[in-house]
């Protein structure tokens, strides 16, 4: 790229001035676009190199990187120069966005600018990134200020961060499948991350629910790039933790030499992975069923009668199981991870059975049979014993309601803006509503038919489902609870107040 040449004098009569010191705040050159550079002030800049700096490689502890090469004017002792380099780049909104910086004479920039600017204009992937650039000196003598601006040049920049594959899978004990494949030698879909339709350096968070029957089982997480090499185990790339059978349920990640890390207990699991900090957290979670059957029309697609935990492997639902012609109605249940596949049902060994207790099995299961029809009852499952018990209601006629619906502060305890989060009822005295998203974290209740007569709240201030995302909810005098900003399906039961905020991932 050829570029004017500067020109060496200064005559502070005769040339374009202004009255700001340059160096009284860099930030009045953030956002606005520089003034035109006096015609017979200029100068050329060029590039420190045409390929891109690697912001990820240099040197460590390194804070200053040169990014592109000019000569500083010859000037007298009493002018005094200082240098300002502006990146453009396109906007997300399409929009042409700018950045500047202050700049040594040698064409040095923070590196910790440069990393952030990458970050904002695009993200960070390590890939290289172009910036229209230019240079402006500014040329400061008795209090008066002329600019000289470079010709256009090209600064290419691949920002620091770590290598992100597009899907991860963890091996391990818990996914045996035979005695061919004992967990480790080839990955299945149940042990695939679920992620979302961001890109990884913009959501760099992977997650997987899981379940171990047995003590101490062994896990690593494969990227799908091992995979797709057809190499498992010990490859480069592959993530586990610094000390063999580590059982914490959070620490640091390493992708070279890794060592397998340990589930002690046996249940139900969710483990985040963050691959932009590398690092991992693991939760025991309550395991998550549901019903499907006459009550839902035997609709295997979508899941919105979850039963309510009531201890460990405990749960429960109330409503009429009736058809819809009145006649007694027949369950089955299925657990969250298998819903939708008919040969996981959990039921009764004879279809159909109308006994008030029974025992479950899950292998060519048949309907549990609801005892009576139009009547509120009771289906208490227990997976310890792996037993069913049906109990009638006393109460066969409880306050019903037109509508229950979510309000609090994700829409500033409004009632008048329609902003409140109807529920549906989805069987009677249960109500559903899926993909709720309050936007930041935030105090609720719930309430019926648009009004403060009926409210729901915990039974103690302060409760969070971030703790516990099952609760008992109390009218009247029920405090406020808080539930952290996420997407969720609510599950709420109005006569017993038993609610699930389930995280939608």
């Amino acid at each position: 790229m050829k570029l004017k040449s500067l020109y060496s004098f200064l005559l502070a009569t005769a040339l374009v001035a202004c009255n700001e010191d340059f160096n009284e705040g860099i930030a009045g050159y953030q956002t606005n676009d520089p003034e035109d550079a006096a015609a017979t002030v200029s100068f050329s800049a060029t590039p420190a190199s045409e390929t891109a700096i690697d912001l990820g490689n240099l040197t460590e502890g390194t804070t200053m990187v040169k990014v592109c090469s000019f000569t500083p004017s010859k000037v007298s002792e009493s002018v005094k120069l200082s240098y300002v380099l502006e990146m453009k780049y396109t906007a997300a909104d399409g929009t042409l966005a700018n950045r500047k910086f202050k700049i040594t004479e040698t064409g040095e920039v923070k590196v910790e600018e440069l990393q952030n600017l990458v970050e904002t204009a695009f993200n960070k992937r390590p890939v290289e990134r172009s910036f229209d650039a230019y240079v402006f000196e500014y040329q400061e003598v008795n209090k008066q200020t002329v600019m000289g601006k470079s010709e256009k040049f090209v600064i290419k920049l691949t920002p620091k961060a770590p290598v992100i594959a597009e899907a991860y899978y963890m091996i391990g004990n818990m996914f045996k499948v035979d005695d061919d494949n004992d967990g480790w030698k080839e990955v299945t879909e149940k042990g695939k991350f679920t992620h979302s339709d961001k890109d990884v350096y913009e959501d760099s968070k992977f997650t997987l629910i899981f379940t171990t029957t047995a003590t101490d089982q062994y896990w690593k997480i494969i990227p799908v790039d091992n995979i797709n090499s057809g190499n498992l185990g010990n490859m480069p790339g592959d993530v586990g933790v610094i000390t063999d059978g580590d059982d914490a349920m959070n620490g640091k990640l390493i992708n070279e030499n890794c060592k397998a890390g340990k589930i002690a207990e046996p249940g139900m699991y969710r483990i985040t992975l963050d691959m932009m900090e590398y690092t991992y957290e693991i939760k025991k979670i309550i395991p998550e069923y549901f019903l499907v059957g006459d009550i839902t029309s035997w609709n295997d697609k979508v899941a919105m009668h979850m039963l309510y935990p009531q201890s460990d492997k405990k749960y429960a639902y109330i409503t009429d199981f009736s058809k819809t012609d009145k006649s007694a109605g027949n369950v089955k249940i299925w657990l969250g991870a298998d819903f939708g596949e008919w040969s996981n049902c959990y039921g009764t060994v004879t279809d159909g059975d109308k006994a008030l207790a029974g025992s479950l099995v899950s292998v060519n299961a048949g309907a549990i049979g609801c005892p009576e029809a139009e009547a509120l009852y009771k289906l208490e499952v227990d997976f310890s014993s792996n037993t069913y018990v049906w109990t009638k209601l006393d109460e066969q006629v409880p306050v019903t309601y037109e509508k229950i619906s979510l309000i609090g502060e994700f829409n500033n305890w409004d009632a008048k803006n329609g902003t409140e989060k109807d529920l549906v009822m989805v069987a009677p005295h249960n109500w559903y509503i899926g993909d709720f998203e309050p936007g930041k974290d935030g105090e609720l209740k719930l309430r019926a038919n648009h009004n403060w007569d009926i409210a729901w709240g915990t039974l103690t201030a302060g409760v969070t489902i971030a703790d516990k995302n099952y609760q008992t909810l109390t009218t009247p005098n029920g405090n406020n609870f808080i539930v952290p900003n996420g997407k969720y399906n609510v599950f709420f039961n109005d006569i017993t107040g038993e609610i699930v905020f389930q995280t939608v991932e």
